[in-house]
């Protein structure tokens, strides 16, 4: 277990809430910020506590407003709800701190939807505190301690020094103070096995990933039969490896039936006709105001 020694935070630099933690741990000399969300929070479970890297900017925001990716969320939960189907198997590839795999589970329990979670991250630092974020959800939510990558097997792990939340297979921006780990990671395609029952009518598969610009590999080397399977993707992609993979994605959307895409500057979701997913995916900086976004494909 991470708690140790504890302390109170009372500084007007991060303008946290008084009866935040701060816990030293020996994660790149990093600390633990752990708080311990009100009954109104969308992270609040029966005083469990959540635990964030204090280097973390979402962190910072998730301490102040009490929810994590509250539209994106709120929006995946009532496309779920619409489906009207109880059985969910959701993979969250690149689960970070599990604070996305904590919101939806608790979120959707309260419909009776029966769901298992898979939530998989490479970094020991951030696997340690997602377990802790999850644990009291570990009947249904699993965490696993490996990447995934379009073949499998040790891969490179990019890790920045000053701020070990940000990870990933790919080279992280050359600014960056970056140290090289190696990992373990599953094929993506072998993931189909988690799925027990493939015939179940019931059954409603989701695929969520934030892998820093793995995301859109993964999903264009996954095979037909996981991709028949898989009712919503909800994935970030970067402009630059989206248009270079433009082709093959553009097949995987005649599969889908609706296009989203989510704004990080206000968090809103917009829809996209399939006409118009050509002129998106050319032109996410202009539209979007950033290189990279969150689209949402559903079947």
């Amino acid at each position: 277990m991470i708690y140790k020694k504890k302390e109170k935070i009372a500084s007007s630099a991060t303008t946290l809430p008084a009866n935040f933690f701060i816990e030293s741990e020996n994660f790149f000399s990093k600390t633990t910020i752990t708080s311990f969300p009100k009954k109104n929070s969308p992270l609040y479970y029966k005083n469990f506590p959540v635990s964030l890297t204090p280097d973390n900017g979402v962190g910072l925001k998730t301490l102040l407003n009490g929810n994590y990716d509250f539209s994106s969320i709120n929006f995946l939960k009532e496309q779920i709800l619409k489906k009207n189907k109880k059985n969910l198997i959701i993979y969250d590839i690149g689960s970070n701190l599990g604070l996305w795999s904590r919101q939806i589970y608790i979120d959707l329990k309260k419909y009776e939807q029966n769901i298992n979670i898979f939530a998989f991250e490479a970094n020991t630092y951030l696997c340690e505190l997602s377990e802790i974020n999850l644990l009291p959800f570990k009947n249904n939510v699993k965490v696993i301690k490996k990447g995934i990558s379009i073949n499998g097997g040790k891969k490179n792990f990019f890790v920045d020094q000053q701020n070990p939340s940000s990870s990933s297979i790919s080279r992280l921006d050359e600014n960056s103070t970056t140290v090289v780990r190696e990992i373990d990671t599953l094929p993506a395609n072998s993931l189909i096995q988690l799925i027990e029952n493939k015939n179940d009518d019931n059954q409603l598969i989701i695929w969520k990933s934030d892998v820093e610009g793995e995301d859109i590999n993964l999903l264009i080397n996954l095979n037909k039969n996981f991709l028949f399977l898989i009712d919503i993707f909800f994935i970030e992609v970067s402009s630059a490896l989206i248009v270079r993979n433009s082709h093959k994605f553009f097949e995987i959307c005649k599969l889908y039936n609706s296009f989203y895409y989510v704004n990080k500057d206000t968090g809103k979701v917009h829809e996209i006709s399939f006409e118009k997913i050509e002129n998106f995916v050319h032109n996410i900086k202009k539209i979007t105001g950033n290189k990279s976004t969150d689209l949402i494909l559903v079947r």
